[in-house]
């Protein structure tokens, strides 16, 4: 019998261009990726049961903790910017980049970025990413 291991086993890389998608970021603590198509029942008056349902919103999001060792994670989140946030391409290998493994690429912007000072010495940042498009995919 196989049992799971606690702790990050997959893959994370983060370029302004999908070619550049290249090396792995360390220190990553957890990766949520979250897609959401905001379907809604559409209800007639009298009626318990939907008539239809509605496609709503699509919202990609994606939530990035690890352990804090610079700001080049704030910095990709805006802290310090007084311009436009840059877009970059988050690919997310859940089982690793070998072989025949699924992954999920994002792109989009860094939006919040969140520091963590915890009571066991170790200090996190959280980063929120938000997508305009996803692709799904398998490593060749």
């Amino acid at each position: 019998m196989s049992y799971a291991t606690k702790g990050w086993r997959g893959k994370l890389r983060v370029a302004t261009t999908e070619v550049g998608l290249t090396t792995d970021e360390t220190d990553i603590l957890s990766v949520t990726p979250n897609i959401e198509n905001n379907v809604e029942a559409a209800y007639e008056l009298g009626s318990r049961d939907p008539k239809s349902l509605e496609e709503g919103n699509i919202e990609l999001t994606c939530s990035i903790e690890k352990y804090y060792k610079d700001n080049t994670w704030a910095e990709r989140a805006g802290l310090g910017s007084s311009g436009a946030l840059t877009e970059y391409y988050v690919r997310i290998y859940p089982k690793g980049t070998s072989s025949g493994k699924p992954y999920v690429t994002y792109l989009g912007k860094f939006g919040n970025w969140e520091l963590g000072e915890e009571q066991d010495g170790f200090a996190t940042e959280t980063l929120e990413f938000t997508g305009k498009a996803v692709t799904v995919g398998t490593v060749p």
